[in-house]
């Protein structure tokens, strides 16, 4: 798979700061309902080998949502072609059956996303947030994160951004953990580690509700999934 150029990442998404872009999409302002960014269609032949990143299938919580529209950018100033993101606010990684005020979980959404074909370069997942607080042990947030290893195809490159609750600072770490592990093992995958710079409050990312990223976070978020690209 061919390497993306680390400055270009940094200069488009510095010129999104500056122009603002990278904070149009906030929790705030976001509408009810999935987020999907859709650009092009082509996908590149997995048979022929590794070759350029054409197409990211993602499926997120409201963080992702957030940052849609910054990472999009970032992604398709880059030659990716083909990007679908499923987003929504409060979705969990395995809870959540689509009915009444809770969304589909990640689980279901993903294999929803194959049933219909779904054959990305890349996958990206953003969860783990909602997660945070509802178990207490380490072996509980892994047997999550293999469910979702478990499904997604494992000859597809991987981009899974870890997290941070401001609320539950420890069982972040753990959470955090655990996900180093089984990509490690998984292989094939990558960590955007958006814990490192969320986690220090003078970086000033965060909206006040200390889990969301305000317009500095997104332009953050959405370099640093582009860097993660890079190292695919």
């Amino acid at each position: 798979m061919t390497r993306i150029d680390r400055r270009s990442f940094l200069g488009v998404c510095g010129a999104l700061v500056l122009g603002g872009g990278c904070s149009t999409t906030t929790v705030g302002q976001a509408t009810p309902g999935t987020a999907i960014v859709t650009s092009g269609v082509p996908t590149r032949d997995t048979a022929a080998g590794p070759g350029p990143i054409r197409s990211i299938s993602g499926v997120g919580d409201s963080i992702l949502r957030a940052s849609t529209k910054a990472a999009t950018t970032v992604f398709t100033n880059e030659g990716v072609t083909d990007v679908q993101i499923d987003a929504e606010t409060g979705r969990r990684i395995e809870v959540g059956n689509g009915s009444g005020p809770a969304p589909l979980s990640g689980l279901r959404t993903v294999a929803a996303q194959l049933k219909k074909g779904a054959a990305p370069d890349v996958w990206l997942v953003v969860l783990g947030t909602n997660d945070i607080g509802s178990y207490s042990k380490g072996e509980q947030y892994g047997a999550l994160i293999d469910e979702m290893l478990q499904l997604l195809p494992r000859a597809t490159p991987l981009v899974w951004m870890n997290v941070y609750r401001q609320q539950y600072p420890e069982l972040s770490l753990v959470f955090n953990q655990v996900l180093e592990q089984r990509i490690g093992a998984r292989g094939n995958a990558v960590v955007a580690d958006w814990h490192s710079t969320a986690s220090v409050p003078k970086q000033a990312v965060l909206r006040d509700d200390g889990i969301h990223p305000n317009a500095n976070g997104v332009a953050v978020i959405a370099r640093l999934l582009g860097q993660a690209l890079q190292r695919l």
